[in-house]
């Protein structure tokens, strides 16, 4: 068959435009065996439309990264949630990554690098502001250690008390300034 010498099929060939007694096959629709979770942890991987890719205008819609100043105003549970919202974040990016290093689109790397630096640098700030609280309860814990007045290994669920004041403790207890203070206005 050529388009320049004007020929077409040879008489062996007819093209048969009829269907005649055999109707078309219709496409099955696709059923998964397998029912899916949509609440399923990996969806962590993908944005909230669980789409592969993000355009770049939604990848620099991002905040800064928390500062270490922010993360001593925190609690152990907060800054454990946060670390692991930020574990999400960077391998959500890195899977963007990989995704459009497949797919060889170039769109979006400079945004994707912009968002995994502030999501790592929270990570450093975090670890930081943990670090600072170890420090510091080894710290106190060494001074408590040669206070003879502080017991460590107090059981309070048996009412043993943790502090145990000297003798000669020069604060007294409520109780023992309000007798004072009533003995000094009757005499």
């Amino acid at each position: 068959m050529s388009a320049l010498k004007s020929s077409g099929l040879g008489k062996k060939f007819v093209l048969q435009t009829d269907v005649g007694r055999h109707p078309l096959p219709q496409p099955m629709r696709r059923t998964s065996k397998h029912r899916i979770d949509h609440n399923h942890g990996l969806w962590g991987f993908f944005d909230q439309d669980r789409s592969a890719l993000m355009t770049p205008e939604a990848l620099s819609k991002h905040g800064r990264a928390w500062t270490v100043a922010e993360l001593r105003k925190k609690d152990f549970d907060d800054l454990w949630r946060l670390y692991w919202t930020c574990i999400r974040e960077v391998n959500r990016i890195n899977t963007y990554e990989m995704e459009r290093s497949r797919l060889k689109i170039h769109f979006g790397e400079h945004e994707a690098r912009l968002r995994l630096e502030e999501a790592q640098k929270t990570q450093k700030a975090i670890k930081h502001a943990l670090t600072e609280r170890w420090y510091q309860f080894e710290s106190a814990r060494e001074l408590a250690m040669g206070d003879p007045e502080i017991n460590l290994y107090a059981n309070h669920e048996n009412g043993e008390p943790a502090y145990l004041p000297s003798q000669g403790d020069v604060f007294e207890s409520i109780e023992d300034a309000s007798a004072r203070k009533e003995a000094v206005r009757t005499s």
